[in-house]
């Protein structure tokens, strides 16, 4: 059909279609920047929510009683460190910690994961158990799985529900910037190398109004 078109007739339609689109251009790009800017307060209170969470699980935390125990773990490590002179029992310090991990207690699990991160910096380099034992290997096995008791009581349900919602929402905002593109394609304002020119000031100041710190979190400046 076009093919057998004058060039009157595809310059008619040409400039009918350009008047289309200027004329719905304003309405379009609302649209797109709309949800942008969804997607975008999207993020930022999901952000929100997963640092809440965070609180929470640090606040569930009896301070005074956390202390107590963090001081009656200490003494009892240390004890198990020099309780044989220069030679630590190895047996008693697994004993101290198996029975935190074991107790239930989140106080007393958090004290024994925490004392036990510093345990091998308390062994020289070299020293033996009584029973010829490295005793900086079986310390340091001990203090890893210290690490990774400490980072799962810093996890709940909640939590790693926030997280979800938080990636989700990333996911949304990936596919509102896609939008802005696709939108700008359309109403020419895209450069042949894909980046924006200035028929697309409005998507350009929509798209630089949301920025993302060192540590990947999204901020709005509207």
């Amino acid at each position: 059909m076009l093919s057998i078109m004058t060039q009157y007739e595809r310059l008619t339609v040409a400039e009918y279609i350009h008047g289309l689109k200027e004329k719905y251009r304003p309405m379009i790009e609302a649209g797109a920047v709309g949800q942008w800017y969804a997607a975008a307060h999207g993020v930022v209170d999901a952000q929100a929510n997963v640092e809440n969470e965070r609180r929470k699980i640090v606040n569930s935390y009896d301070t005074a009683k956390l202390a107590n125990e963090l001081l009656v773990m200490e003494t009892r490590v240390d004890q198990a460190v020099h309780a044989h002179g220069n030679h630590p029992d190895l047996a008693a310090l697994k004993e101290i910690y198996e029975e935190a991990q074991d107790s239930g207690d989140r106080l007393k699990q958090r004290a024994a994961a925490e004392v036990y991160q510093s345990l091998v910096s308390k062994i020289p380099a070299g020293l033996q158990d009584r029973h010829g034992h490295d005793a900086r290997m079986v310390t340091n096995r001990l203090e890893v799985r210290a690490a990774n008791d400490l980072e799962a009581l810093k996890i709940t349900p909640a939590l790693i529900a926030a997280l979800e919602a938080k990636d989700k929402k990333r996911d949304e905002l990936k596919r509102a910037e896609n939008l802005i593109f696709d939108t700008a394609d359309a109403l020419g304002g895209l450069n042949p190398n894909g980046t924006m020119n200035n028929a697309a000031l409005v998507f350009i100041t929509a798209l630089e109004s949301v920025t993302q710190d060192e540590e990947g979190n999204f901020s709005i400046k509207e």
